[in-house]
């Protein structure tokens, strides 16, 4: 997973030393390494659901290689560069088929900006060997044009990398598994393997990859090498360390180091995928059945009839719990 000894050392530190039984939490483990490869992991850009996007109107001549910083908040820390073609992919998380006022991804009809790149506009949707491609166009640049909300990020398609992603969530069902049930209560889903995901070859170009590297795929999260890749032949597999989960890396003491930062809505929805992913390999049937803390009857649809004590549920619980069943009926059969 990439928990160095810097991360472990500090987290020790954070929690300190008691005599007395304690349970810490994960998330104060996940904000010691947040802190840490924030300062320490490159950006590069990264696409884990693919989604072609053509280009209608680029140039005849091909645009010059965008320089970026390696490390945003420090020019000083190294540059590496992007190529951007008439070809590129951007994750499917950052389409939509209908648009939506709190929606800030790519929409037909609607603007973004290109991360590092300019804006485009989608024209047109098309299916290519069954899977849907985005017709866009490149928009000039004008001060006193319209300004898109969102940014996405992209990766080019000829020579992006093709490396698996495994992505990690808690390993229980609950928060404090019990002695007796800890098997019961494991999360079936814990890890997710993508298989097709796509790399900007710059993390391969410029920074030299070994099996302990750490990299920040952008607005999703920070990964680490496996050591199961093959380097030489160019074989990768990243692990997820930890996802983004606020804009800003967070002190000791639980703030922000920028305290005028807010969360970025984008990098909220990068970790809400993982989560959506995981939950999809859920049948509706098996939803409640590992929750043996709260429930102890189900019906035949796996719906809880009982509390954990046996006493017969309301009939708004039922109604309730019957209502969620539906739809996770609904995202289950859409995988």
């Amino acid at each position: 997973r990439g928990y160095t000894p810097e991360i472990i050392n500090a987290f020790c530190n954070e929690i300190g030393v008691t005599r007395n039984y304690n349970v810490v939490q994960y998330d104060r483990l996940a904000n010691a390494a947040r802190n840490n490869l924030h300062e320490n992991a490159p950006r590069v850009m990264a696409v884990l659901n693919p989604i072609k996007v053509i280009l209608t109107n680029y140039p005849i001549e091909s645009i010059p290689p965008l320089v970026v910083n390696d490390f945003p908040f420090d020019a000083n820390k190294g540059t590496h560069t992007v190529t951007i073609e008439k070809e590129i992919y951007i994750d499917s998380n950052d389409f939509r088929d209908v648009d939506s006022e709190d929606y800030f991804g790519l929409a037909p009809g609607k603007l973004v900006n290109l991360k590092y790149a300019f804006r485009i506009r989608c024209d047109e949707v098309i299916a290519e060997n069954g899977k849907q491609v985005l017709l866009c166009s490149i928009l000039p640049n004008d001060p006193n044009g319209e300004k898109p909300k969102g940014t996405i990020h992209w990766v080019p398609s000829t020579n992006a990398v093709v490396a698996e992603v495994r992505l990690y969530n808690y390993l229980f069902l609950v928060e404090e598994p019990t002695d007796d049930d800890w098997e019961k209560q494991l999360n079936p889903d814990s890890e997710i393997v993508i298989t097709n995901a796509l790399i900007d070859p710059s993390f391969n170009s410029y920074y030299l990859p070994t099996n302990k590297t750490h990299y920040q795929f952008e607005r999703i999260g920070f990964f680490v090498i496996d050591r199961e890749s093959d380097l030489p032949n160019n074989k990768f597999i990243f692990n997820l360390t930890v996802s983004l989960k606020d804009s800003k890396p967070v002190s000791s003491t639980g703030t922000e180091v920028n305290k005028g930062a807010n969360k970025s809505r984008k990098e909220e929805q990068a970790k809400q995928l993982a989560e959506k992913l995981a939950r999809k390999q859920i049948s509706p049937n098996d939803l409640f059945r590992s929750q043996t803390d709260l429930y102890s009857l189900f019906d035949e649809d796996g719906v809880p009839t009982h509390d954990q004590l046996g006493e017969k549920l309301s009939k708004t619980t039922i109604k309730k719990l019957r209502k969620e069943w539906e739809k996770q009926k609904l995202l289950y059969e859409s995988k």
